[in-house]
């Protein structure tokens, strides 16, 4: 048998695809961390300033606990095996539990969102009143708009699966939905720490 006879029987092999979104993550999670980094190192050096003139960092009047910060971390510490189900259902095709990942993930994030800004409230924070406080809005309200972002992101990425999109063989953009919650989770615990249990 000659080899163009050999070639026309083989099955052309199919292309890996391209893990654009997963890339195109990374890029974005760069760029949170820097922001966020920033936001973290004016909040500690504008603390450490106040502390070392004397002057109290938090006014009086605010109420700051620890219960709700630590029911929000728990939360978050859930949802972590809970995105990562995700990515092993679609790794499994197994679309029923996937579907039930990406519906607890969404309920685990608008449970964050609706504590973190009961906690605001009951804290009596005033925005412009102090450094302290604006920091504070500042930092929390970019955390919660980026736990705004992760939940769009998972649930652009359930309608994707649920038309088929995504496989055990192209499951990239779960996988990439699933790495930027995880750094949402890291960020709230570096704020739940420094902004709450050290005060």
């Amino acid at each position: 048998m000659s080899a163009e006879a050999v070639a026309k029987r083989v099955p052309v092999a199919v292309a890996p695809r391209a893990r654009t979104v997963q890339v195109g993550t990374a890029f974005a999670i760069s760029g949170v961390l820097m922001y966020f980094g920033a936001l973290f190192g004016i909040y500690l050096n504008t603390r450490s300033q106040f502390v070392k003139s004397g002057v109290d960092w938090i006014p009086g009047d605010v109420d700051m606990q620890l219960t709700a910060p630590t029911i929000i971390a728990w939360t978050f510490v859930i949802s972590l095996p809970v995105a990562y189900w995700a990515v092993y259902s679609i790794r499994q095709d197994d679309r029923r539990h996937a579907y039930l990942a990406f519906g607890l993930i969404l309920l685990l994030g608008l449970m964050t969102i609706n504590q973190a800004a009961f906690n605001f409230e009951a804290m009596g924070l005033i925005a412009d009143r102090s450094r302290a406080e604006t920091l504070m809005f500042l930092i929390g309200g970019s955390h919660i708009v980026l736990t705004v972002v992760g939940l769009l992101f998972f649930s652009f990425t359930a309608f994707r699966a649920l038309a088929g999109q995504y496989t055990s063989k192209y499951r990239d953009a779960v996988q990439a939905a699933a790495m930027f919650w995880y750094v949402i989770v890291v960020l709230y615990f570096i704020i739940w720490l420094m902004i709450y249990v050290a005060k």
